[in-house]
């Protein structure tokens, strides 16, 4: 270490006592120690004032005349360069300002440095600590409000697909669609799958599997003594971590995805199953996500099953009508046509449906067949 030759013109730092003292913030001042190379090596302290003692706890005396490694010796390993940094200023690259945290300290500072003289540097600076806190704190209120944004968008789109669903072949895009927004919340899903108990006792599940790229097989009925079970109990399951055994069996089964755990979540119709290509996932606010998600195909599949079922037994019956030799006609309060088996002598249905009843009946019943349908809506509105 050296100081360079005019070094020995340095001014005495006692002489700024008076000016540092009237600051209210800290202040210092340093000469700048040189390696062999002339590469700034470390700098040495001259003087500081009463606000630079309160602001970081260092005492004049412990410093004055001191080295700042020797000094503060962690200064050497924290990640902002102080003496490199420091170093320009002194060979008159120009003042700086900046916010920088010393780790040695565990504070922040807002730091001013400037060098009045050749190889020389004063630092002003002052504690902002507590205002960096709460900026920090207000940054991570705004990061979890953006969060919660998120996960109610994504649980609201979710919510609209799973009520949109009318038959079993729906599942496939709505799987699809809840896969892509559980990745958008954070949730590590590979897959994800609805298991429907069809015959608890036998263990007979259909599931209905997506990856990203759509259906992993065709649905497809199976024993699945743990789905089963979970389903009856209503108690999710989760594995973090699957055994080496079933790596391979998982490999087959998800084609080729290293699946390496899956939460299961039972609701009222079968199980709701997501797996991850990651261990130790699943943390408490996701299980939650996945719990209000298993809800929401409670409601969605009872409603696809009834309306199913609506549907299957309107075909039975359109079957049965439309192989009767009779005409069946159904129609609205204003006896417009809404059903008709057969169409009428000379139409099509699609030509009868909308017309009035009474077009059907020959023209000299057709007054009887008026007061006849005007007689019964009577007594229907009476009752």
């Amino acid at each position: 270490m050296k100081n360079r030759p005019h070094d020995r013109r340095a001014p005495n730092g006692r002489r700024f006592g008076s000016l540092f003292n009237l600051l209210p913030s800290g202040a210092a001042y340093h000469r700048m120690v040189y390696d062999d190379e002339g590469a700034p090596a470390d700098y040495i302290f001259l003087e500081i004032n009463d606000a630079f003692e309160q602001s970081t706890g260092l005492e004049r005396k412990a410093l004055i005349g001191r080295s700042v490694s020797e000094a503060l010796p962690g200064i050497l390993d924290d990640p902002f360069d102080w003496i490199g940094t420091y170093g320009k200023v002194a060979l008159g690259d120009g003042a700086i300002s900046s916010d920088q945290y010393a780790e040695p300290l565990q504070r922040w500072f807002a730091v001013t440095t400037y060098s009045p003289e050749p190889d020389h540097f004063a630092t002003v600076f002052r504690d902002i600590t507590d205002q960096r806190s709460t900026i920090e704190e207000l940054r991570g209120k705004e990061d979890q409000l953006q969060q919660q944004n998120r996960k109610q968008a994504a649980i609201l789109r979710i919510s609209q697909v799973v009520q949109e669903m009318t038959q079993p072949d729906d599942l496939e895009s709505v799987l699809c669609v809840c896969l892509e927004q559980l990745r958008c919340i954070g949730i590590p899903a590979g897959t994800m799958a609805i298991n429907l108990v069809i015959d608890a006792e036998a263990l007979q599940v259909e599931t209905y599997r997506v990856d990203s790229n759509g259906l992993l097989s065709p649905p497809h009925r199976r024993r699945a003594r743990m789905l089963t079970e979970a389903w009856a109990t209503r108690e999710p399951i989760i594995t973090n971590q699957i055994k080496e055994w079933e790596r391979k069996i998982f490999l087959e089964k998800f084609d080729g995805l290293p699946i390496v755990s899956y939460y299961h979540v039972p609701f009222n119709l079968g199980v709701v199953s997501v797996h991850s290509v990651e261990t130790d996932v699943f943390n408490e606010g996701q299980r939650r996500d996945l719990q209000q998600v298993a809800e929401l195909f409670s409601v969605g599949v009872a409603r696809m099953t009834d309306l199913s079922a609506l549907s299957e037994s309107e075909r039975e019956w359109r079957q049965l009508v439309e192989n009767v030799r009779d005409v069946i006609v159904s129609v609205d309060l204003n006896a417009r046509i809404r059903y008709i088996n057969h169409p009428a002598p000379g139409k099509t249905i699609e030509q009868t449906l909308g017309s009035d009843l009474v077009d059907l009946v020959h023209p000299q019943d057709r007054n009887r067949a008026t007061k006849t349908f005007e007689h019964v809506i009577e007594r229907n509105e009476d009752r």
